[in-house]
């Protein structure tokens, strides 16, 4: 009866956690089609933590290690390193540049055809008569070892209870490297003035966010520590089934806005909690000899709000954020960079990550094949202050009569100046950009899916009273729409119980 309690309580925080989101989407079901239409004109991608890869952390015996622990003690542990790597992926360029476009087309009013550009040179302090072109290749590197405890309740305690649970606690050491690889053509030749190339103009003085470095950017730290409390409902003849609920805290800084696509380490710097499943069915009978076996694990993270600040667009305006702006009090050509770039709140709601596969045990061999996906819904961005209504589109230098404020062009594009304002005298004016013209979806993470692939293989020396173990594993991940990279990666593992 004390088991059916434990168990009901642990399906009952499970569910709890699976909640759907108001802006997420439930974790039961795949993205909706809709969610693979590729994203665009965005400044922040989520990216997913080397670390939170349950087939990796399940792997070479550690299932065998928390759910049947050998030895007197009752304890277990692992230690993990892995690494990571994107592939070349044009879709995520386009998560970040404009038009669907891999390479974009920068020209100033007075170059040949100058409506046949992506972005108008001027908006970016460039010459009037500057030709460019401009491209991205984002690519990202981890390097992480997690380290991992976990203990029997039982050992401790004496009363039935208490019989079935554990307790663990784990920790992630991070290394990210990010780069978006600018590159650039200059048809027009270098500008003689600052900024002088397309790449300087993403990293002049005057900016203070949504830089596009042309160098890789990298951030090390402990990212997480993680602490959790499980169940052991079932361990005998083969098969597994256990449970658990846990508790995730930030150790490391979020992301720094100065720069876009900057590395950000765990997942960035949210509190969360979770629960997770695990299930291991025997294929065969006699499993002293041989065990084939399915496995199943799910586990589910939804983390708390923090703030963050994130570079927005306009409504309908891709790349607004790279505009000029004129204020109220008279100064002209601001980057709209600095004041589209607000404090947010930010809420990621839930991380979902499924593993299933074959797993063969011969003597002291064990061997697995597996799918997983990974899956998480779109961050809601909320501003917690009102935006200050001060600031509006720069126009073509007037002023408005008897004032020294710059009109203002709140009809422009990034590609294109339009005509200045004007009031019911037909008389340049000022019109501010308003709350309600801000894009928060541009500045969230957008809801992505991906497929991975992975085998492992582990090596276990088991005696009566310990168990060492050893493992190699690597995966291949596919993402189902623009918003994830595509990483290959490797995991090697060493661990014991006793």
């Amino acid at each position: 009866m004390k088991k059916l309690l434990v168990s009901l309580l642990l399906i009952f925080m499970i569910t709890f956690l699976h909640a759907d989101p108001p802006i997420g989407f439930p974790l039961f079901k795949t993205a909706p089609i809709d969610r693979r239409v590729e994203k665009t004109a965005q400044s922040f991608l989520f990216y997913r933590p080397i670390f939170q890869n349950i087939a990796a952390q399940l792997s070479s015996y550690w299932h065998d290690a928390v759910y049947e622990k050998i030895g007197c003690l009752m304890h277990s542990f692992q230690i993990m390193p892995m690494y990571q790597q994107s592939f070349s992926n044009a879709p995520v360029a386009r998560y970040f540049l404009i038009n669907q476009k891999n390479t974009l087309v920068f020209k100033g009013d007075m170059a040949p055809a100058p409506n046949l550009r992506d972005v108008r040179a001027e908006w970016l302090q460039l010459p009037n008569d500057f030709v460019g072109t401009f491209s991205l290749n984002p690519k990202q590197k981890q390097f992480g070892i997690w380290f991992e405890l976990n203990q029997d309740l039982k050992k401790f305690s004496i009363r039935d209870l208490f019989a079935s649970l554990w307790v663990g606690a784990a920790f992630a050491f991070q290394i990210v490297e990010n780069t978006l690889q600018p590159s650039q053509l200059l048809i027009s030749g270098p500008s003689q003035n600052s900024p002088k190339d397309i790449i300087a103009a993403f990293n002049r003085t005057n900016m203070r966010f949504g830089k596009i470095a042309n160098r890789k950017r990298e951030n090390k730290s402990v990212s997480e520590l993680q602490f959790k409390l499980g169940a052991t409902l079932m361990a005998r003849d083969g098969f597994q089934i256990g449970g658990y609920s846990s508790v995730i805290f930030p150790t490391a800084k979020h992301q720094d806005p100065t720069y876009m696509f900057d590395p950000f380490l765990g997942h960035n710097r949210h509190f969360g909690f979770g629960s997770g499943v695990h299930f291991q069915l025997p294929l065969n009978r006699d499993v002293d000899c041989k065990l084939v076996a399915l496995f199943f694990n799910v586990e589910n993270l939804f983390f708390l709000r923090n703030f963050q600040r994130r570079s927005l667009n306009l409504r309908f305006k891709p790349w607004s954020r790279y505009l000029l702006l004129n204020k109220r009090d008279g100064t002209m050509n601001i980057p709209a960079i600095n004041v589209l770039s607000p404090c947010v709140k930010v809420q990621p709601f839930n991380f979902v990550d499924l593993s299933a596969g074959l797993r063969i045990q011969v003597k002291w061999c064990e061997f697995e094949i597996g799918y997983s996906f990974w899956a998480h819904g779109d961050e809601l961005l909320e501003l917690p202050h009102p935006f200050p209504e001060d600031y509006g589109i720069a126009g073509d230098g007037a002023l408005v009569p008897g004032t020294n404020i710059g009109a203002t062009a709140s009809e422009s594009t990034i590609a294109n100046r339009a005509p200045n304002d004007l009031n019911s005298s037909n008389q340049p004016t000022f019109v501010p950009i308003r709350e309600r013209d801000l894009d928060l979806r541009s500045g969230a993470a957008r809801a992505g899916l991906a497929h991975r692939i992975h085998c492992a293989l582990g090596i276990v020396h088991d005696q009566c009273t310990f168990a060492l173990f050893w493992g190699l594993g690597g995966f291949v991940e596919i993402p189902q729409n623009n918003t994830i990279l595509q990483n290959w990666g490797l995991w090697g593992k060493i661990g014991g119980t006793f």
